[in-house]
């Protein structure tokens, strides 16, 4: 948020402990709250609050719309397991991808990668995926703690993308202009390689990713499959 979400923060914040009676903050405190909540955008805050007030009675503190927003690292290594398999079905392992935050890239890479996942993922039992789902959700949680982009304060750096099958052929054939565009997870755009080198900074927040994959996902995810 920024300075322009000023005036509908403090309408939202006003209507919402109105709601749930909860007493007047002072200005001092609305303030603290704004600056706390502005790495959000106020569209974000806005379903954070709505969602509170709809689950709890109590007036909506700055930990409510974090717990809400970000998830407990097991709540966020769920919904990023969903949204590896929505990505598997969606992209397959032809085509070169980047994920949303570095945490996919450790649990992919530490697993051996993009190309490897997709061709042994059709020959999987239910039992199977369900066991891998177990794994690929542990090293989430840790990928959490120790991956970035950069390598940064001690943290391990992971590849900022995984090539496809159709980028590996066409390399390994020496046909380097006719490498494809790698596709962000985020959104389904494609990057090109000057804008590779960083990591992802699009990201897809938690509440997002959760709404986007919430069903029945492992068996609509995986396709033809089961057919």
């Amino acid at each position: 948020m920024d300075r322009n979400d000023w005036g509908p923060f403090c309408k939202l914040l006003k209507a919402a402990d109105e709601l749930t009676a909860g007493k007047p903050r002072s200005g001092e405190a609305v303030g603290l709250m704004f600056r706390i909540l502005e790495e959000f955008t106020i569209d974000e805050v806005s379903k954070a609050i709505k969602e509170h007030i709809r689950t709890c009675k109590f007036a909506v503190q700055p930990a409510d719309i974090f717990r809400i927003l970000q998830g407990s690292a097991e709540e966020k290594s769920a919904v990023a397991w969903r949204v590896f398999l929505r990505a598997l079905d969606r992209f397959g392992y032809y085509t070169s991808v980047r994920f949303p935050d570095p945490a996919y890239h450790y649990v992919i890479d530490h697993l051996g990668g993009w190309i490897r996942l997709g061709e042994s993922w059709h020959i999987l039992s239910e039992k199977e995926i369900e066991f891998r789902g177990r794994e690929w959700r542990r090293l989430y949680e840790i990928g959490l703690r120790v991956a970035s982009w950069t390598g940064e304060d001690g943290r391990l750096c992971v590849p900022p993308y995984f090539p496809g099958y159709h980028e590996w052929h066409n390399k390994s054939g020496g046909y380097l202009e006719h490498v494809p565009p790698v596709v962000d997870i985020s959104d389904g755009s494609l990057i090109f390689p000057a804008a590779l080198s960083e990591g992802s900074k699009s990201g897809i927040s938690y509440l997002t990713a959760r709404a986007v994959t919430d069903g029945s996902v492992v068996n609509a995810e995986r396709g033809d499959r089961d057919e």
